[in-house]
Order: C-alpha cells, then sequence, then structure tokens
C-alpha cells in the first residue's frame, strides 16, 4: 500500500486547490512545502481575479482574507519628469472582479481549509527528487527517504526542477522570464484611503509604464488594507542586454517624482525578489506523465495581456482540474499516462488553456522595445504641448500629431506595431 492516494509538491494555490478538492473527497493527500508555511515564501505582486476561487469554495469572497477589493484601474505612462494616467472607476457594490492579497495571509488561511478536509501539509520540507519504479512515478524523495503514493502532483513554482529532471521541459531561456522587485510599505489604512482616494474595503491597481529606461518591463501598485505592495517587472534578457540589473530599476522606479508623492512618510516591511514565466502557452511543459500531473505556474501558467497579469486564477483553475483528473484515475486504479490525460481534456476545455492559446502571441507585441521608452516618451509631450498655453499658435491636431510623432519614428514603423498589436491581441 502507498502511503497516500497522492502526494503534492507545492503549497501554493495551485497545490492547496487540489490539496482541498481531494481531501473534500476523502483521499488521503499529503503536501510538502517547503516554506515555515503555506506563503511565507510567496512574493507574488498581489492581486487576484476571483472567478476561479468562488466557483472552488463555497464561500462569499467577503469572507475570504483579501486586503481590498479593486474599483480603481489605473494605468500611468511616464517618462523622467511626467505622467500621464488613464483611470477606470467601478464602484458597484458585490460585483468585484478581483482583490488585492498578501499571499502569506491568504495562503496560510486556505491551508487551514485543507487540512480542516483532512489533507495533511508538512512545511519546512523540501521534495529532493521524483521516486520511480519501471520508468513509473510512484513518489517522492524527501531527505534519502521514499514517501510513496498513487499520483504525485507537482506545483511548485516556476523554477520546479522536477519536471526538468524527468524530462518534461527544457532549460528556460532568458527571454522566457521576467525578474520581479517588490517592496510592502506600511502608510496606514486611513492614510491609503485618503491618499487615493478609497472608500474602506476599496482598492486600488496601477500599472506603470515607461520608466525603465528602455528595458522591457513595467511597474506595479497595488493598494493593500494598511500597506502597498510597489515593485518592477523585466525581461530577464532585455536586463542583460541593457547591462542592468532588476533592483537598479526598481530604485529608479520609487524616486520618479510622481512615487515620491505616493510613498511619501511609508515604512518598507519586506523587499523580495521572484520568478515569472512570460511565454505563456509557448512554454508549456509536458504536464502528464505515468503517475505524475503538473499544475500552476510550474506549468507555465501565466498571461500578461497589456496591463493585466494573470497567474492566479489559472493556478487555481488548474489545480482543481488536476483534482478531478486524479479522481477519475483513482476510482479505475488506472496512474497511466493515457488515463491521466483526461487532465489535458480538462484543460482544453476551460479557460486555462482558451485564454492562453488566445493571446499566445501577445508577448511579441510585449517584447516591442519601443512601449517602454520611445511611445511613452511621445505620449507625454503630446499631452504635456496639448495643456501648455504660452502665447503661441497651434497648428492644426493632424498637422500637430503628425510633426510630433514623425518626428521621433518612421510611419511604416507605426504602422506595422498597429498591425502587430491588432493580430496579436
Amino acid at each position: 500500500m502507498p502511503d497516500a492516494d497522492v502526494i503534492i509538491v507545492g503549497g501554493g494555490l495551485s497545490g492547496l486547490s487540489a490539496a482541498y478538492k481531494l481531501a473534500s473527497i476523502g483521499r488521503n493527500v499529503i503536501l510538502f512545502e517547503r516554506g515555515e508555511y503555506p506563503g511565507s515564501k510567496n512574493v507574488t505582486g498581489g492581486r487576484m481575479y476571483l472567478h476561479a476561487i468562488k466557483k472552488l469554495l463555497n464561500i462569499p469572497v467577503e469572507q475570504m482574507p483579501f486586503e481590498r477589493f479593486v474599483t480603481r484601474e489605473v494605468v500611468t505612462i511616464m517618462d523622467e519628469f511626467r505622467s500621464f494616467s488613464i483611470e477606470l472607476n467601478s464602484y458597484e457594490k458585490g460585483k468585484y472582479q478581483s482583490a488585492t492579497v498578501l499571499r502569506a495571509i491568504f495562503d496560510k488561511w486556505f491551508a487551514s481549509l485543507a487540512e480542516e478536509k483532512g489533507a495533511s501539509i508538512i512545511t519546512k520540507t523540501k521534495v529532493d527528487d521524483l521516486y520511480l519504479e519501471d520508468g513509473k512515478v510512484k513518489g517522492v524523495i524527501v531527505a534519502n527517504e521514499k514517501i510513496t503514493s498513487n499520483i504525485v502532483l507537482v506545483s511548485e513554482g516556476v523554477n520546479s526542477f522536477l519536471p526538468l529532471k524527468l524530462g518534461l521541459r527544457k532549460e528556460f531561456e532568458a527571454n522566457y522570464l521576467v525578474t520581479s522587485a517588490k517592496a510592502v510599505i506600511e502608510l496606514g489604512e486611513e492614510e491609503i484611503d485618503k491618499r487615493f482616494n478609497l472608500k474602506k474595503g476599496q482598492g486600488m491597481a496601477q500599472i506603470f509604464v515607461g520608466m525603465t529606461k528602455g528595458v522591457t518591463g513595467g511597474g506595479f501598485l497595488y493598494t493593500n488594507r494598511e500597506t502597498i505592495s510597489i515593485g518592477v517587472v523585466c525581461l530577464l534578457e532585455s536586463l542583460v542586454k541593457n547591462k542592468t540589473s532588476i533592483a537598479d530599476i526598481f530604485e529608479d522606479f520609487i524616486y520618479h517624482p510622481v512615487l515620491e508623492k505616493i510613498l511619501e512618510g511609508g515604512r518598507m516591511l519586506e523587499y523580495s525578489g521572484h520568478l515569472i514565466p512570460v511565454k505563456g502557452y509557448s512554454m508549456i511543459p509536458k504536464l502528464v506523465y505515468d503517475g505524475l500531473l503538473i499544475s500552476g505556474d510550474a506549468a507555465g501558467f501565466f498571461l500578461e495581456n497589456g496591463p493585466i497579469f494573470r497567474g492566479m486564477d489559472f493556478a487555481i483553475e488548474s489545480g482543481s482540474l488536476a483534482a478531478e483528473a486524479i479522481e477519475k484515475a483513482l476510482k479505475e486504479g488506472d496512474y497511466s499516462e493515457k488515463k491521466l490525460s483526461i487532465y489535458l481534456d480538462l484543460l482544453n476545455n476551460s479557460f486555462v488553456l482558451k485564454d492562453l492559446k488566445r493571446y499566445k502571441n501577445v508577448p511579441k507585441v510585449m517584447q516591442n522595445e519601443r512601449l517602454y521608452k520611445l511611445y511613452p516618451s511621445i505620449i507625454n509631450e503630446i499631452f504635456y504641448d496639448f495643456f501648455t498655453v504660452d502665447g503661441t499658435t497651434k497648428p492644426s491636431l493632424i498637422s500637430y500629431l503628425k510633426n510630433k510623432t514623425f518626428k521621433h519614428i518612421n510611419p511604416i514603423v507605426i504602422l506595422k506595431d498597429i498591425v502587430q498589436f491588432l493580430l496579436y491581441s
């Protein structure tokens, strides 16, 4: 008899979703988490789209430990001294699409729900390798001890080495990953409400473009209850090409005149870094093997679509679907790759792979270097001049836009960028 029906490697949202669902139907589940507790090592920026967690848990989102529900969406285009923002406000109560979250708090709470259902969560424990018999995964190796199971679900982060060791994915290239630097800064609940024009429980998500000095990337700011999560994400390949570091980009960002005003008087509580998969559909590894499935970040389930960054909802749904596939296999006593491939059918019929396929070419658009310096500079210059009154008579708007834009860039290049955006977005 194996030690467990299922062993789950990784206590993030995907692993916890699978553990919760399987334990709820009475399966013997062991989950291994390297951190002191689930979420303790997670440094995600801080925003969750709510549709997946609402489907999984029969709990009102207002009772989940979120920080604030996002009612303000802001996109800010910056140059060295100026900024231009586009803003959407949505105050329809109860129809929240997303919430800001501190994963150290949320994941710990989520883990407690899984434990209440009967899942065994073992923390401070690193899985060193997979245990194989006759070429089939039969468990894991922990501290030179083998722990057996019928099925293993790998739900670690993007840099999980278990799929790599098994030959299910290749080594990542620099243009497949972005690296981030994030700080959590304490301002106090009342000050955040006042500073960001929010009422109690309301939150803001703000994305920044044009402050990375030509490096492919951008910045983010999310309001928590008493703190803000602020940081930058940059393509690893672009950092190397521009001979700079994510720490330098972050420092330049927080000392920009726009951010200095926002952060004034704040106290930094933590500073951390993180790797994020950025190629989306193009970097998904082989997800099924005899006795093994892969979900969440380890599966490359991440989508950057302009100002929208999605990973948490993909993690939750993929963990839930993995649990469905595992339960079917357990019922039939068949843990072969062929049987477990029902997981692929479930994914293909879900928003996870549908959305990743739909936007699979977006990385080609988002890695256009002109988006991160040239176009932000032109946009800010145009609006600055538009609002300037200095006694001179301006030309017609069409002539003005043409002269300002074509002075910096060939119109054929602009046309190509527009066509690419329309085709791939």
